[in-house]
């Protein structure tokens, strides 16, 4: 016996019902799942990437220069040992202690912003601690660079208020004071760049010394806003304040 034509064609537009009211809430969770995705980029636009050579602002810390005078005078034994099983000479990157970078961004709207140890604030939406050092390990002559750097994601600052410190997060047995030299350089290779250095000593372990200074809304230095070093608590005072 054969099929009905007509009972065979309502059964297939049955099926194809069935299939399309199955696939609906699909469709719309998928829709939603789109204008969600829409809306978050909206509101956390994803900065790009950019290289650090072009980054608008350049900040780096490196210790500590005073110590071959001092190895010189007082040397530890533990390292000299390992310089003369190296016969290498001695440099400043192989002070024991660890300086933290730290940086801090606040908007004219009053938002803030810090980079800085540990790992899970390292990265912000305008700043970046692109290296970190933990000071030299003791067991390496070649690895006689101490230095942490900071950047920022675009090459246009905006406007605010910036703020930079160095940390003395150990000493790790190195003998005081702990040398550092702070330099910031805003807008470098361009035009309007500006370039800052100091040597900051580093007396006692938890001591944090750093600067401040101003951005225009063109990008610019304010003049006159930059200040000398002082006592400016990031490390311990800003990241528990700042988003």
């Amino acid at each position: 016996m054969t099929r009905n034509p007509r009972h065979q064609r309502q059964q297939q537009h049955d099926e194809a019902s069935n299939i399309a009211t199955a696939d609906l809430p699909w469709a719309v969770m998928g829709a939603l799942a789109l204008v969600l995705v829409v809306l978050l980029l909206l509101v956390n636009p994803v900065t790009p990437p950019v290289d650090p050579d072009d980054s608008a602002l350049y900040i780096t810390a490196e210790w500590d220069p005073t110590l071959p005078r001092r190895h010189q005078e007082d040397p530890l034994p533990e390292r000299q040992a390992v310089l003369e099983r190296d016969g290498a000479i001695i440099q400043p990157g192989h002070s024991y202690a660890d300086v933290d970078l730290w940086a801090v961004y606040m908007d004219p709207e009053g938002g803030c912003q810090v980079v800085g140890y540990p790992n899970h604030i390292r990265q912000s939406a305008l700043l970046r601690l692109d290296q970190d050092d933990r000071g030299w390990e003791g067991d390496d002559s070649q690895e006689n660079l101490n230095l942490e750097t900071v950047g920022a994601r675009t090459v246009t600052l905006p406007q605010g208020r910036y703020m930079v410190s160095v940390h003395l997060y150990s000493t790790n047995e190195e003998r005081l004071p702990v040398t550092t030299s702070l330099r910031v350089t805003i807008n470098r290779d361009r035009p309007n760049q500006r370039s800052f250095s100091w040597e900051i000593p580093l007396e006692e372990p938890r001591q944090e010394l750093g600067v401040s200074f101003q951005i225009d809304d063109e990008g610019n230095l304010v003049d006159g806003s930059m200040t000398e070093p002082r006592e400016l608590r990031l490390a311990t005072g800003a990241r528990y304040n700042c988003d």
